[in-house]
């Protein structure tokens, strides 16, 4: 009888018969001379998700949902809404936020729920290592004269607070067509998905929201849209490094494979915590679960950085400017 070997089953047995670690990874050095070399020819995008956000208290997806729902719904419907949502934790946070966005039933009325809901809970003296990372290669850039692009999915303005601090005044913030086309800093903060700030958060903003299934699926519909030009262009042509990220948006992932121009090639890096063993998964289960991540990241052009604790996160960042 004929055996056949999966192509995740060849890796993980070449890594483990060439390394003395466990766990399938990316050689962190390699990637970070990469990045370096990027940064040093103006080729370089920090790409920001929701956990670069987290430790000054703003919600992830499914709380900052709970919050608005709280805000939507009557007492007696938010606490049914909670516990669907703790008990089929596979329900489609977008398709909740749709269902919840429908609640309101002016659409200020939402971006006010909204505001409230980000910010709530906001710590703005608590300590950010990645957005002071951030910061720091922002101010590297503006004393050598590079060129930094900045993606953040993140509603906040928590990024340019921090950047305001190292370099006020050199940055462009940038949520919409109109402050688009007026950038001409070298060193750019895109809110691809929406700009909800602290301060002065203007009803206008409201018009540039992603947050909710049909905003997702009109983004599909609008490949001329600015976000997704800037998205297309540093997916497609610079390296990126991908921080508090997730990567399963998506939306992310659909341009990513859209502009990945060869399945062999990983121009860009994500950094992911690894999956810890349990009483559930054992030592062959997690080096799997990194093979299987690895492997699928791969097909999109992307590398992932594995490291064990969230804190190894800025050491990586503070060697692309060292």
């Amino acid at each position: 009888m004929l055996t056949t070997t999966s192509l995740a089953q060849e890796v993980l047995e070449q890594h483990r018969r060439s390394h003395s670690q466990s766990t399938f990874a990316l050689d962190h050095d390699a990637a970070v001379d990469a990045m370096r070399l990027a940064l040093r020819k103006n080729n370089l995008t920090l790409c920001l998700g929701a956990g670069a956000s987290i430790p000054n208290q703003i919600p992830a997806w499914i709380e900052l949902l709970s919050r608005l729902a709280s805000e939507a719904l009557s007492a007696a419907d938010n606490a049914k809404f909670i516990k669907i949502v703790k008990a089929l934790p596979s329900l489609s946070p977008l398709a909740l936020a749709r269902f919840l966005k429908s609640s309101f039933t002016i659409e200020a009325s939402f971006y006010r729920a909204l505001h409230g809901a980000l910010y709530s809970s906001i710590n703005l003296t608590a300590p950010n290592p990645i957005l002071e990372a951030v910061s720091n290669i922002a101010l590297f850039c503006t004393a050598n004269g590079y060129v930094l692009n900045i993606i953040t999915y993140n509603y906040d303005d928590l990024c340019e607070r921090w950047m305001q601090g190292l370099i006020p005044g050199l940055y462009d913030v940038i949520y919409d067509e109109e402050t688009y086309r007026e950038s001409g800093k070298r060193i750019k903060l895109f809110h691809v998905h929406g700009y909800v700030p602290l301060e002065n958060a203007e009803l206008r903003y409201r018009r540039n929201l992603i947050l909710s299934e049909d905003e997702y699926h009109n983004l599909y519909t609008m490949p001329n849209r600015w976000s997704n030009h800037i998205q297309v262009g540093s997916f497609g042509y610079s390296t990126c490094l991908f921080i508090g990220f997730s990567m399963t948006d998506p939306s992310v992932r659909r341009i990513l494979d859209a502009v990945s121009v060869s399945k062999n090639s990983t121009p860009h890096f994500c950094v992911l915590r690894r999956l810890e063993r349990s009483g559930k998964l054992g030592k062959r289960d997690v080096e799997f679960h990194d093979v299987m991540t690895g492997l699928a990241l791969r097909e999109l052009g992307v590398s992932v950085l594995f490291i064990g604790e969230y804190a190894e996160i800025t050491p990586i960042m503070q060697q692309i400017i060292m």
